[in-house]
């Protein structure tokens, strides 16, 4: 048995009364002479304790109105708080007040790690998924956005492109939306693909080149990254925390007006390895479907890779 005073306050008014107090921890129970009437019986499964300010608070629903004890014994309090414990009874709520300061800064290094190891694997992860939930028209919206942006400054020869465009009339390339090719006029040795379906060749590529097989694998290597929305994907992913908050908040208009702020980068992106490898394979599939030497991707990259990795990465 444990014993001591404390404070009364019946929910109804707001004058104290002094009252003793026994704690039965063999039947559960809180025992006292409440005011005016005879000895009360609270069950500790009914009641509601909370240790606050070196206070126990002890609440208990009478009707429509709720009665509090205030225990200040310190000695009480610290038995009390044992056979909680050791009854499995406290709260998460009291256990976590329980912990040190060690534990908290363990708990808190912890939580900043979970944090850390969400935002820069699980939330990109996240934003490329809700590619998958944006409608493919938008792709075309985007695409077209972004080409005729680009397009503002470029020299496009009309000429190349149109044989561009004849050249890769006669190849398959696996697409299920048409595509466009554009030539521009510059020294860049780079070719790039938006999800519309453009795809723009810079002159500067199309001067390295010794066999047709090269052009073909180029081809089929950015026709793959429309055909499987890369362009999409990494957009969503570079800006994937806005595309969460929105996405979570059922903002469909929210998450369009966020991408269509980045439609600057789609020519620019830098695709990821699992990508890249993708439109790699995919490049070299068009070459073995189109009887072309598969050669042609091998000298294609040789080619590449003596003006840099990250001409390659950015392919």
């Amino acid at each position: 048995m444990l014993y001591t005073q404390g404070i009364f306050f019946d929910g109804v008014s707001s004058v104290p009364q002094e009252i003793l107090i026994e704690f039965d921890e063999k039947q559960g129970h809180f025992i006292f002479d409440k005011p005016v009437l005879h000895a009360q019986i609270w069950a500790a499964d009914e009641v509601h304790c909370e240790f606050l300010n070196k206070v126990l608070h002890i609440s208990f629903r009478e009707g429509a109105g709720v009665a509090t004890i205030q225990i200040t014994d310190h000695q009480f309090i610290n038995d009390f708080y044992k056979i909680l414990h050791q009854s499995g009874k406290l709260s998460l709520y009291q256990r976590l007040l329980s912990f040190s300061l060690g534990t908290y800064v363990a708990i808190g290094v912890c939580v900043l790690a979970l944090m850390g190891v969400f935002y820069w694997y699980g939330v990109p992860y996240i934003g490329e998924k809700a590619a998958n939930w944006l409608p493919t028209s938008y792709d075309n919206y985007l695409g077209n956005m972004a080409y005729q942006q680009y397009t503002v400054v470029a020299n496009i020869d009309s000429i190349k492109s149109e044989q561009l465009t004849q050249f890769a009339y006669h190849l398959n390339l696996n697409n299920e939306k048409p595509l466009k090719f554009s030539v521009i006029e510059s020294s860049m040795v780079n070719a790039f693909a938006l999800p519309n379906g453009q795809i723009v060749v810079f002159t500067g590529i199309l001067e390295q080149m010794e066999h047709y097989s090269e052009l073909a694998a180029l081809l089929g290597h950015e026709a793959a990254h429309v055909n499987h929305r890369h362009s999409i994907k990494m957009l969503c992913r570079n800006i994937a925390g806005y595309i969460v908050i929105s996405a979570v908040l059922g903002d469909a208009n929210g998450v369009m007006a966020i991408i269509s702020e980045h439609t600057q980068d789609l020519q620019s992106l830098s695709y990821s390895r699992n990508f890249e490898r993708e439109a790699d394979e995919s490049g070299l599939q068009t070459l073995l479907q189109n009887n072309i030497d598969p050669k042609g991707m091998v000298d294609l990259f040789t080619h590449l890779q003596s003006y840099g990795d990250d001409l390659v990465r950015n392919l």
